[in-house]
């Protein structure tokens, strides 16, 4: 039985500070990472590691989009951004209202379902929670948020499992704006009303209010009126509302979009004008100022199609805008655009390419291939298993030369286990007995007979039927 030297041992903390470099784009990730070493799987369940890795990452990756399909029954359609798969790519009887920290707002119209709205776990895959029916009749444009109950004080990394609201905003008529809030806390929906004087006339089309939505500290915004030329914004803490109006195109008439928040944390909008997508952000007056600045463009982007562009969405944690074409939907990462308000050709984004990982975070293939030869050689699956880590890690792994360095960095091959011939109802049967912590698929193979084993081979008599002497 080979024991591995204890120099050639990685400490704990170095095992940690190489599994906070593993790519945090499929929470599978560190679920293959503990199935390689008993070390390692020892550390990952701890829920120390699992926050500290959060912290090193920072915010959380996209892991897919969600959409809704036009078909009269409710279907929505999980679409991968990154390497993760959700085990229920189309959901049945649902439509996704909203999705923000960790967390899937769920609308349906089911009799097989007791609630109108229910919280769904992507990563996984079940219903955390089921909300009490709505005092209120859900009319088209429906506008919902989900979003973590501790507010702008939070940095959600954490919050997956904790506390929650859902707010339903309706506005029937010129009586004023009702807000609906549930608290996870409490589990009661409860009602809150805005009266509309003092910006009459702004709720022309009562009903059109946009689901694309953006969270800025305690506020809410939704685009909303005839086109999407309006942004609602709604006060959680006061609940007040008041109205802003959307950036001027060149035309002169009210900008469409979506609502979106800035490199600095405020409040923006993007339009789309001649194939050209416009940044704008909100400058608010200064103490010298003695009114507000207004709507700024910050940024110009070319498309790089001619099509009829339109935009559907915006993820603020990564900074993605979502366009749609003739062709399909299309992704524009902000964060890899140079900054100021000169035009920038974006080439065609698939959803892979939307999201990157820092580099600064990777580890080089040189240290990984360290890393990787302390992995204990005591079972042949250890490999295995790293090589599903990542995709780092499945190249390396892959490639013939690293498995002759891995052999000559541990020397002799270990003893995985003994084979031994038994008699069992007078017939022949070899039965493998582990040494270590591989495990034969066959523990016990029948009408075999063991000669010999060495340097990776076995020679066996298949002898069948045949009385042991």
């Amino acid at each position: 039985m080979v024991v591995a030297l204890s120099t050639a041992m990685l400490t704990d903390d170095l095992v940690e500070e190489v599994l906070f470099r593993i790519p945090a784009d499929d929470p599978m990730t560190l679920v293959h990472a503990g199935l390689v070493c008993k070390q390692w799987r020892r550390l990952l369940p701890d829920p120390g590691f699992h926050r500290r890795f959060r912290d090193f990452h920072g915010k959380p990756p996209m892991l897919g989009v969600l959409c809704n399909s036009n078909f009269v029954t409710y279907k929505s359609r999980f679409i991968p951004t990154s390497s993760f798969r959700s085990r229920h790519a189309i959901m049945s009887e649902f439509r996704v209202v909203d999705a923000r920290h960790g967390r899937v707002l769920l609308h349906t119209v089911s009799v097989e379902w007791d609630c109108s709205f229910a919280i769904w776990d992507p990563i996984k895959d079940e219903i955390i929670s089921e909300l009490p029916e709505a005092p209120f009749v859900v009319k088209r444009g429906l506008t919902a948020v989900v979003l973590c109950a501790n507010g702008g004080d939070c940095d959600h990394l954490h919050c997956q499992r904790g506390p929650f609201r859902v707010v339903y905003m309706r506005i029937p008529s010129s009586k004023g704006l009702f807000a609906y809030v549930y608290s996870s806390e409490d589990g009661v929906w409860r009602k809150h009303s805005s009266p509309t004087q003092r910006f009459r006339g702004a709720f022309d089309c009562i009903d059109d209010v946009y689901v694309p939505n953006e969270v800025l500290g305690n506020a809410l915004h939704f685009v909303f009126g005839h086109n999407g030329t309006k942004i609602l914004k709604y006060d959680l803490t006061t609940h007040d509302a008041s109205v802003i109006p959307t950036p001027t195109s060149s035309y002169g008439y009210a900008s469409s979009g979506v609502v979106m928040t800035t490199e600095e944390g405020g409040l923006g909008f993007a339009s789309v004008e001649e194939c050209k997508v416009h940044l704008w952000s909100l400058k608010q007056a200064t103490v010298d100022e003695e009114v507000d600045v207004g709507w700024v463009v910050t940024r110009v982007i070319e498309l790089p199609t001619a099509l009829p562009a339109k935009l559907v969405g915006f993820a603020s944690g990564v900074r993605v805008l979502f366009f749609t074409t003739t062709k399909g939907i299309h992704a524009m990462d902000l964060n890899t655009l140079p900054l100021g308000p000169d035009q920038i050709l974006v080439p065609p984004l698939t959803f892979k390419q939307a999201i990157t990982m820092s580099s600064s975070a990777m580890l080089m293939d040189e240290i990984v291939e360290e890393v990787l030869f302390r992995i204990p050689p005591d079972d042949p699956m250890t490999l295995v298993h790293a090589a599903l880590v990542c995709k780092q890690w499945r190249r390396l792994v892959s490639d013939p030369g690293f498995h002759c360095r891995f052999r000559e960095f541990h020397g002799k091959p270990p003893m995985l286990g003994v084979l031994c011939n038994i008699n069992y109802a007078a017939y022949y049967k070899a039965r493998f007995i582990p040494t270590s912590t591989f495990r034969s698929r066959h523990a016990i193979t029948s009408e075999f007979h063991v000669v010999d084993a060495r340097h990776g081979h076995e020679l066996i008599d298949p002898v069948q039927m045949c009385l042991a002497k």
